[in-house]
């Protein structure tokens, strides 16, 4: 799971895990999750998740096959976590108050329990 938000007009913001983002005044908020574990594609780079960060900011090269069979490559730009496992996205919202945003709380999960990774969307 990664999370980034692409305001009109400017550049992708990454959100770090653990990290907030607001949409009203850092656009949409864009999270990516994948957890069905192990690999239908080549992607010669390490896991990094929360409690395992390795660098990440360098494209890396992933290959995978179109379903007419054909394989492809394609650069990865940039993921904030990269997890082989099992896991899954739980999303906790949380309404507002008269002195606090409503938000969510999105977490990745691994199947042994593990936080993977976790970014709060707030709105204010």
């Amino acid at each position: 799971m990664h999370g980034s938000v692409q305001p009109a007009g400017k550049a992708v913001k990454k959100v770090p895990s653990r990290g907030t983002t607001d949409p009203v005044k850092d656009g949409t908020t864009y999270i990516t999750a994948g957890g069905g574990g192990g690999s239908v594609s080549e992607f010669p780079a390490p896991d990094t998740y929360l409690g395992q960060e390795t660098g990440n900011d360098s494209p890396v090269p992933m290959k995978y096959s179109e379903q007419d069979g054909q394989d492809r490559t394609k650069k990865v730009t940039w993921s904030r976590v990269r997890f082989r496992d099992y896991s899954l996205v739980t999303v906790d919202v949380i309404a507002g108050t008269g002195t606090t945003p409503p938000k969510m709380d999105v977490r990745a999960i691994s199947a042994d329990g593990t936080l993977v990774d976790q970014i709060i969307v707030r709105r204010s």
